[in-house]
């Protein structure tokens, strides 16, 4: 370590990899525990108390990151290092991710799968459609609606959602040199 002349000590940042990885695997299991928390209250169906696991995993992630940016005192964290640290923590979270959703959809709540089924045909008959034309559509998206699909399908738009908020959250978490 290396102190400086107003005796203030300058750090280096941990690993990155090690600690993405770390932070990622603290994102998911939060995000399982909540999961499992509504599975067990009944209420995985309701989308927007679902849809609340964006904003818990975007407020871990930023406060990741932020505190991964100011774990080295005095040294610069740009832009492009903090969004690829952000980054890091939302794809490795969306791997892990993958493999819980798989198991969940699987063994946990296939029931979910069966809702979307009727879900979908529901709306195609509410559009108007022919019975006839939303059964050959339903025949199409079946092929779709499993499991694995649903996991890969969850883990891209993870990946997509989490690329366009690392972009918006690194302008908040870079460390610029200060000016003399």
């Amino acid at each position: 370590m290396e102190t400086t002349n107003e005796n203030i000590e300058i750090t280096a940042r941990p690993p990155f990899f090690k600690t993405a990885l770390e932070k990622a695997a603290v994102v998911t299991g939060v995000l399982i525990a909540f999961t499992m928390i509504l599975y067990l209250l009944e209420l995985h169906h309701n989308r927007w108390v679902a849809s609340t696991s964006f904003i818990l995993m975007l407020v871990l992630v930023f406060s990741f990151g932020r505190s991964y940016a100011l774990s080295a005192r005095k040294e610069v964290f740009t832009y492009g290092q903090a969004f690829r640290f952000l980054m890091a923590i939302f794809f490795l979270s969306a791997l892990m991710s993958a493999v819980f959703n798989y198991i969940y959809f699987l063994y946990i709540a296939p029931e979910t799968i069966d809702m979307a089924i009727e879900e979908a045909y529901e709306n195609l008959m509410k559009s108007g459609m022919s019975e006839e034309k939303a059964m050959e559509i339903m025949g199409m998206q079946m092929m779709w609606m499993n499991p694995l699909s649903f996991a890969a399908t969850a883990a891209i738009s993870t990946v997509l959602f989490g690329m366009l908020l690392s972009l918006i959250m690194a302008v908040f978490i870079k460390q610029e040199p200060k000016s003399l």
